[in-house]
């Protein structure tokens, strides 16, 4: 459990807020036993006046300043004018964040002298700027600064320096385009006439009608757009083939590490675009959880990538953070919307502890069930039992699974092992077994692996 800077992180926070269980505070005891470093950390995030320091400028929080600022220790002086309580509460993301850099960065670089960020420097966003071209060819350039109407055949078109809306008054016979062409360092971000909002990176020409016909919703895009999320949700949406993405962030030890950043990256955004806070965005803050945006639904399976890159006790120790943190039978208990019940199957099927991250194959990946005792009663007669005894807020981690009496290592069960009636028996501990799940034969499905094998 030390090797895992977000439990002791979630330890530390407990505890200062007063609602550690005796497990967990014997838990928290026995880290603080290990080393004199790990006593005197603890009692720098506990003493007195950290909550208010770490809690400053939280709002306006800029991700590579923040690595930076907790490496060094260094903290601005403005002050936000919130009851106490309220600060501790706003502190708490902070707060795990600075626990859980401090054990990342020694464990990237195996000194705490090591200033090296966990992940790869990040990248400046890059200046609003575009090229827009009308149906008649005439073009006008964008920036922060223009501000202006623009009258098309079928829509009228407000810029407001980062934004480009379109309202259409009518539609005719001939559909009529616009292109908006973002240049490198640059980006973009417009409404769509059907009330559609599409951020633009660098590099990327979209064409689209100024207003729509019928049900046919069509654009035509080179490079890269975002819609409502940004490149922390959906750089993980390759669900076909995770393997190719492990391959592309130079494998599995940058690609955890990629992983792990997502829920340690602050809750920043960038509301100008939406102009206002939408409610997938306060969620997000809300939760604190980093930039892992669970009421954002193209994030949802991003924590079952973890059984792809050996690392499956990650996937539970997180998909327990969210079911508890995110869902519960209070009137703030539901994490966002539904959008086709995506929401709730999600709750559902981890729940059961295994969840199908690409529908195109016939596996589901696992996680840890939520229950000590599940039966499902398939419309074929059969019966799937899931049994997990020793499961409790504690023991979320698996440390063996047997299908059927037999051991099973692997990361994700088949369609047709659940359709055939299967009896699943979970060992569940507060320890995770790192070994179970780690080769490379328990991987769920990717399609460069299936590639490979064919050449």
């Amino acid at each position: 459990m030390t090797d895992y800077p977000f439990q002791i992180a979630v330890l530390i926070q407990k505890s200062i807020v007063g609602v550690l269980t005796d497990e967990e505070r014997e838990q928290l005891e026995r880290w603080m036993a290990e080393s004199d470093e790990h006593e005197r950390m603890y009692r720098e995030f506990v003493r007195p006046g950290f909550l208010e320091e770490a809690r400053k400028e939280h709002h306006q929080f800029q991700a590579g300043e923040g690595y930076r600022r907790f490496v060094a220790g260094k903290r601005k002086s403005d002050r936000l004018r919130i009851g106490k309580r309220w600060a501790a509460v706003a502190a708490m993301g902070t707060l795990v964040i600075g626990v859980a850099l401090a054990f990342l960065l020694r464990e990237q670089s195996g000194t705490e002298q090591d200033g090296h960020l966990p992940v790869a420097e990040v990248i400046k966003p890059g200046k609003a700027g575009a090229v827009l071209t009308l149906s008649d060819g005439r073009q006008v350039v964008l920036s922060d600064s223009l501000e202006t109407q623009l009258k098309e055949r079928t829509a009228d078109i407000r810029v407001q320096g980062k934004r480009l809306d379109y309202s259409a008054e009518h539609v005719g016979p001939l559909l009529v385009y616009n292109t908006i062409t973002v240049p490198r360092g640059g980006e973009y971000q417009l409404t769509l006439a059907d009330g559609t909002q599409v951020w633009l990176n660098a590099e990327t020409e979209l064409k689209y009608p100024v207003a729509f016909a019928d049900e046919v919703r069509e654009v035509m895009l080179t490079g890269e757009a975002f819609t409502e999320g940004n490149s922390w949700h959906y750089s993980w949406s390759v669900f076909h083939d995770p393997q190719g993405l492990i391959d592309l962030m130079g494998g599995k030890d940058s690609f955890n590490r990629m992983m792990d950043s997502v829920f340690v990256l602050p809750p920043v955004f960038d509301e100008s675009y939406y102009g206002s806070v939408i409610h997938e965005i306060r969620e997000m803050q809300i939760m604190n959880m980093g930039n892992y945006a669970h009421g954002n639904q193209p994030i949802q399976h991003m924590i079952y990538l973890y059984n792809y890159s050996s690392q499956p006790w990650k996937a539970q120790y997180w998909l327990r953070e969210v079911m508890e943190r995110m869902y519960n039978a209070n009137p703030d208990g539901y994490c966002g919307d539904e959008d086709n019940g995506q929401t709730s199957a999600w709750y559902v099927f981890s729940a059961l502890g295994f969840y199908p991250v690409c529908p195109g194959t016939d596996q589901y990946v696992l996680g840890a069930p939520l229950f000590r005792s599940v039966r499902l009663h398939l419309e074929n007669g059969k019966t799937v039992t899931i049994e997990a005894p020793e499961n409790s807020r504690a023991n979320r981690y698996v440390q063996k699974l047997t299908v059927d009496g037999v051991d099973y290592t692997r990361n994700y069960l088949t369609h047709g092992q659940l359709m055939n009636g299967s009896s699943l028996r979970f060992t569940m501990d507060n320890v995770p077994n790192k070994q179970r799940g780690a080769g490379e034969e328990d991987a769920p499905y990717s399609f460069s692996k299936t590639l490979k094998k064919k050449k």
